[in-house]
């Protein structure tokens, strides 16, 4: 007869090669069944070889699923278990209205040589502008992203996007060798920065950028640290927030023609506008008038905001998108943390307002307009801040910053998305210039970063072809 022991270690060896082929996530389960068939007094051997469930484990072990397959009508067996949930807010199907499609088609069918739209009159019809504006690049700008759209929504439209946009770029070519806008040729150049993701060696595309690019590199004063925004009489040097958005140019420009001091101008210009613009809560001035000759910050206020102690929103989003630029741009955590704290603060300002879309101004009192147009800038760079998430490994920022993306973007279609063609913009309810009387219009910017926005989303996977 064998002895208990020798049972023991027979039974040891069959139970160890069964408990290899079962699922990690059972084995404790298993085991103490073996045992206990085997042993069942022995309760000694069993707390030697039992090991305790562990909360990791818990979390890490779910309860095992049943697969039901059915055959449908058709014939086909189907797996009938629900798809895991998704960690992301449902997006609004408004991003992607076909209206969008017929709008532009609308306005860009007979060509108007020397003019773009800006903003609607009250009736929503746009309101055309000589070229030489800052705004001037957002229309051509749009067709190129609806000719993106079209290439990620195969089917959705016939019509020719790419031809449109290059055809409504022209009047932007005579604009790069003389303009009187200064800074905002990083603006002005989205028609060029599109053209070359379809064909890198257009030469006109090319030689826009070079010389915007050399246009706003000559703005550049080394004792302040910045690239001036509007001209004034010595000693002021005014910089406005708005400005950060002109520096992807620099970069462009520079890595094109290799300029290393583009990028130097850059990082500079961010820095400063940092340590000046910023208050310690992360909300920002919208000017900041330095000394030319020394760089000392003679004041910081407000051009288009409701005070100068107040939180001009698309102020607020144009910081944020600036610094994400430049963190993708070169990596440095410090313009990451900048953005990060920049849209903290736009989302902490939203939150005190229950229709869910931004006050032109967060301190403006109630009643007062709304800015769709900001609502579109700081969707694009949350969604922006997610990539950069993503590309450190931080998948819970990432999934943050597209939930906020979504959640505002999407409260913004469903309110302000207008469905009809005698409103010739997407969006209404934009503030231009509310200290200018500019506001509860369409704007021509609102609606470009709106459809990128929805471009980004498809890309990113957040929301489907319709």
């Amino acid at each position: 007869m064998y002895s208990n022991h020798v049972l023991f270690r027979l039974f040891t060896i069959l139970a160890v090669t069964l408990f290899t082929a079962i699922p990690p996530c059972h084995r404790e389960f298993t085991a103490d069944r073996i045992l206990d068939r085997i042993f069942p007094r022995a309760h000694h051997l069993k707390a030697r070889h039992h090991v305790r469930r562990s909360s990791l484990v818990e979390r890490t072990c779910p309860a095992p699923v049943t697969v039901v397959n059915q055959a449908s009508d058709d014939g086909n067996v189907r797996n009938n278990n629900p798809p895991s949930p998704s960690p992301f807010l449902t997006p609004s199907k408004r991003l992607l209205s076909q209206s969008i499609y017929s709008k532009y088609k609308q306005t860009s069918d007979v060509y108007r040589p020397g003019v773009y739209p800006h903003l609607t009159d009250s009736s929503g019809a746009w309101v055309w502008e000589a070229a030489d504006w800052w705004t001037a690049g957002f229309y051509p700008g749009t067709l190129y992203l609806l000719h993106e759209r079209s290439k990620l929504c195969p089917g959705s439209t016939n019509i020719d996007w790419l031809q449109r946009g290059r055809q409504w770029s022209d009047e932007m070519i005579p604009l790069t060798e003389r303009n009187a806008q200064g800074h905002d040729v990083g603006f002005m150049a989205y028609p060029f920065f599109h053209e070359l993701n379809e064909n890198p060696n257009n030469q006109t595309a090319r030689q826009g950028i070079d010389r915007f690019a050399t246009t706003l590199a000559a703005r550049y004063e080394e004792s302040v640290g910045c690239t001036r925004s509007w001209d004034g009489s010595p000693p002021h040097f005014l910089v406005i927030m708005d400005n950060m958005m002109n520096l992807d140019l620099l970069f462009q420009a520079g890595s094109m023609f290799r300029r290393d001091n583009y990028a130097y101008i850059a990082q500079r210009h961010a820095n400063t506008t940092a340590a000046h613009h910023l208050r310690p809560d992360a909300s920002s001035y919208h000017v900041v008038d330095y000394n030319q000759y020394t760089g000392e910050v003679m004041r910081q206020y407000t051009a288009q905001g409701f005070a100068d102690w107040s939180t001009w929103s698309r102020g607020q989003a144009w910081g944020t998108y600036g610094f994400t630029t430049m963190y993708l741009r070169t990596g440095d955590a410090h313009y990451l943390d900048t953005a990060r704290a920049m849209g903290q603060k736009w989302l902490d300002r939203l939150a005190e307002d229950p229709s869910g879309v931004p006050k032109w101004d967060f301190d403006a009192p109630e009643p007062t307009s709304r800015d769709t147009s900001a609502a579109a800038i700081i969707s694009t760079a949350f969604l922006h801040i997610a990539q950069a998430e993503t590309s450190k490994g931080n998948s819970t920022g990432a999934i943050y910053w597209k939930n906020n993306a979504i959640r505002v973007i999407s409260t913004t279609a469903d309110q302000y998305l207008q469905e009809s063609s005698s409103w010739e913009a997407i969006l209404s309810d934009g503030t231009s210039n509310h200290p200018s009387n500019r506001y509860d219009t369409g704007i021509v910017y609102g609606d470009y970063y709106f459809v990128k926005a929805g471009n980004m989303m498809l890309e990113m996977g957040l929301i489907g072809c319709q």
